[in-house]
């Protein structure tokens, strides 16, 4: 797959896990997510920047105070089936989600400071044309 804008030297949050660990087996971005992505950028017509990509289970599952993500336990992360798109502004929120649903995701979570974008397959536990927030209850 010839991918126009997301390359692993243009984007490595993409690419490869966060941890940071030598011993990392986080799995490769899913081909299905970075079709979308790329597909999702033309729509967008702007940047989009990848805050976190694919994770290994240990650093998704780790609290934020012990140096990780703090992700959910069926978080799309650790299959390679998610990506945090960095969005703070309004207006910018409102363009990225149009274009995720133009696009064709159906899982999409929403936080204060990114969009998150997901693949997870139904059967794999993943309800489908679902969105949700990280907002503090």
């Amino acid at each position: 797959m010839t991918l126009k804008h997301f390359s692993p030297e243009t984007d490595p949050s993409l690419y490869r896990c966060s941890c940071g660990r030598e011993d990392c087996d986080a799995p490769a971005p899913s081909p299905l997510l970075l079709g979308l992505l790329d597909v999702m950028r033309e729509t967008y017509g702007r940047e989009i920047t990848v805050r976190s990509g694919p994770r290994c289970r240990w650093y998704n599952d780790r609290p934020v105070s012990e140096g990780g993500a703090g992700g959910a336990s069926d978080s799309e992360h650790p299959e390679g089936r998610g990506a945090d798109l960095a969005c703070t502004r309004s207006r910018d929120r409102w363009d990225m989600l149009r274009a995720a649903l133009a696009t064709g995701f159906r899982r999409i979570g929403i936080g204060p400071t990114f969009v998150h974008v997901g693949v997870g397959e139904e059967s794999s536990g993943h309800a489908q044309d679902v969105a949700w927030t990280y907002y503090p209850r």
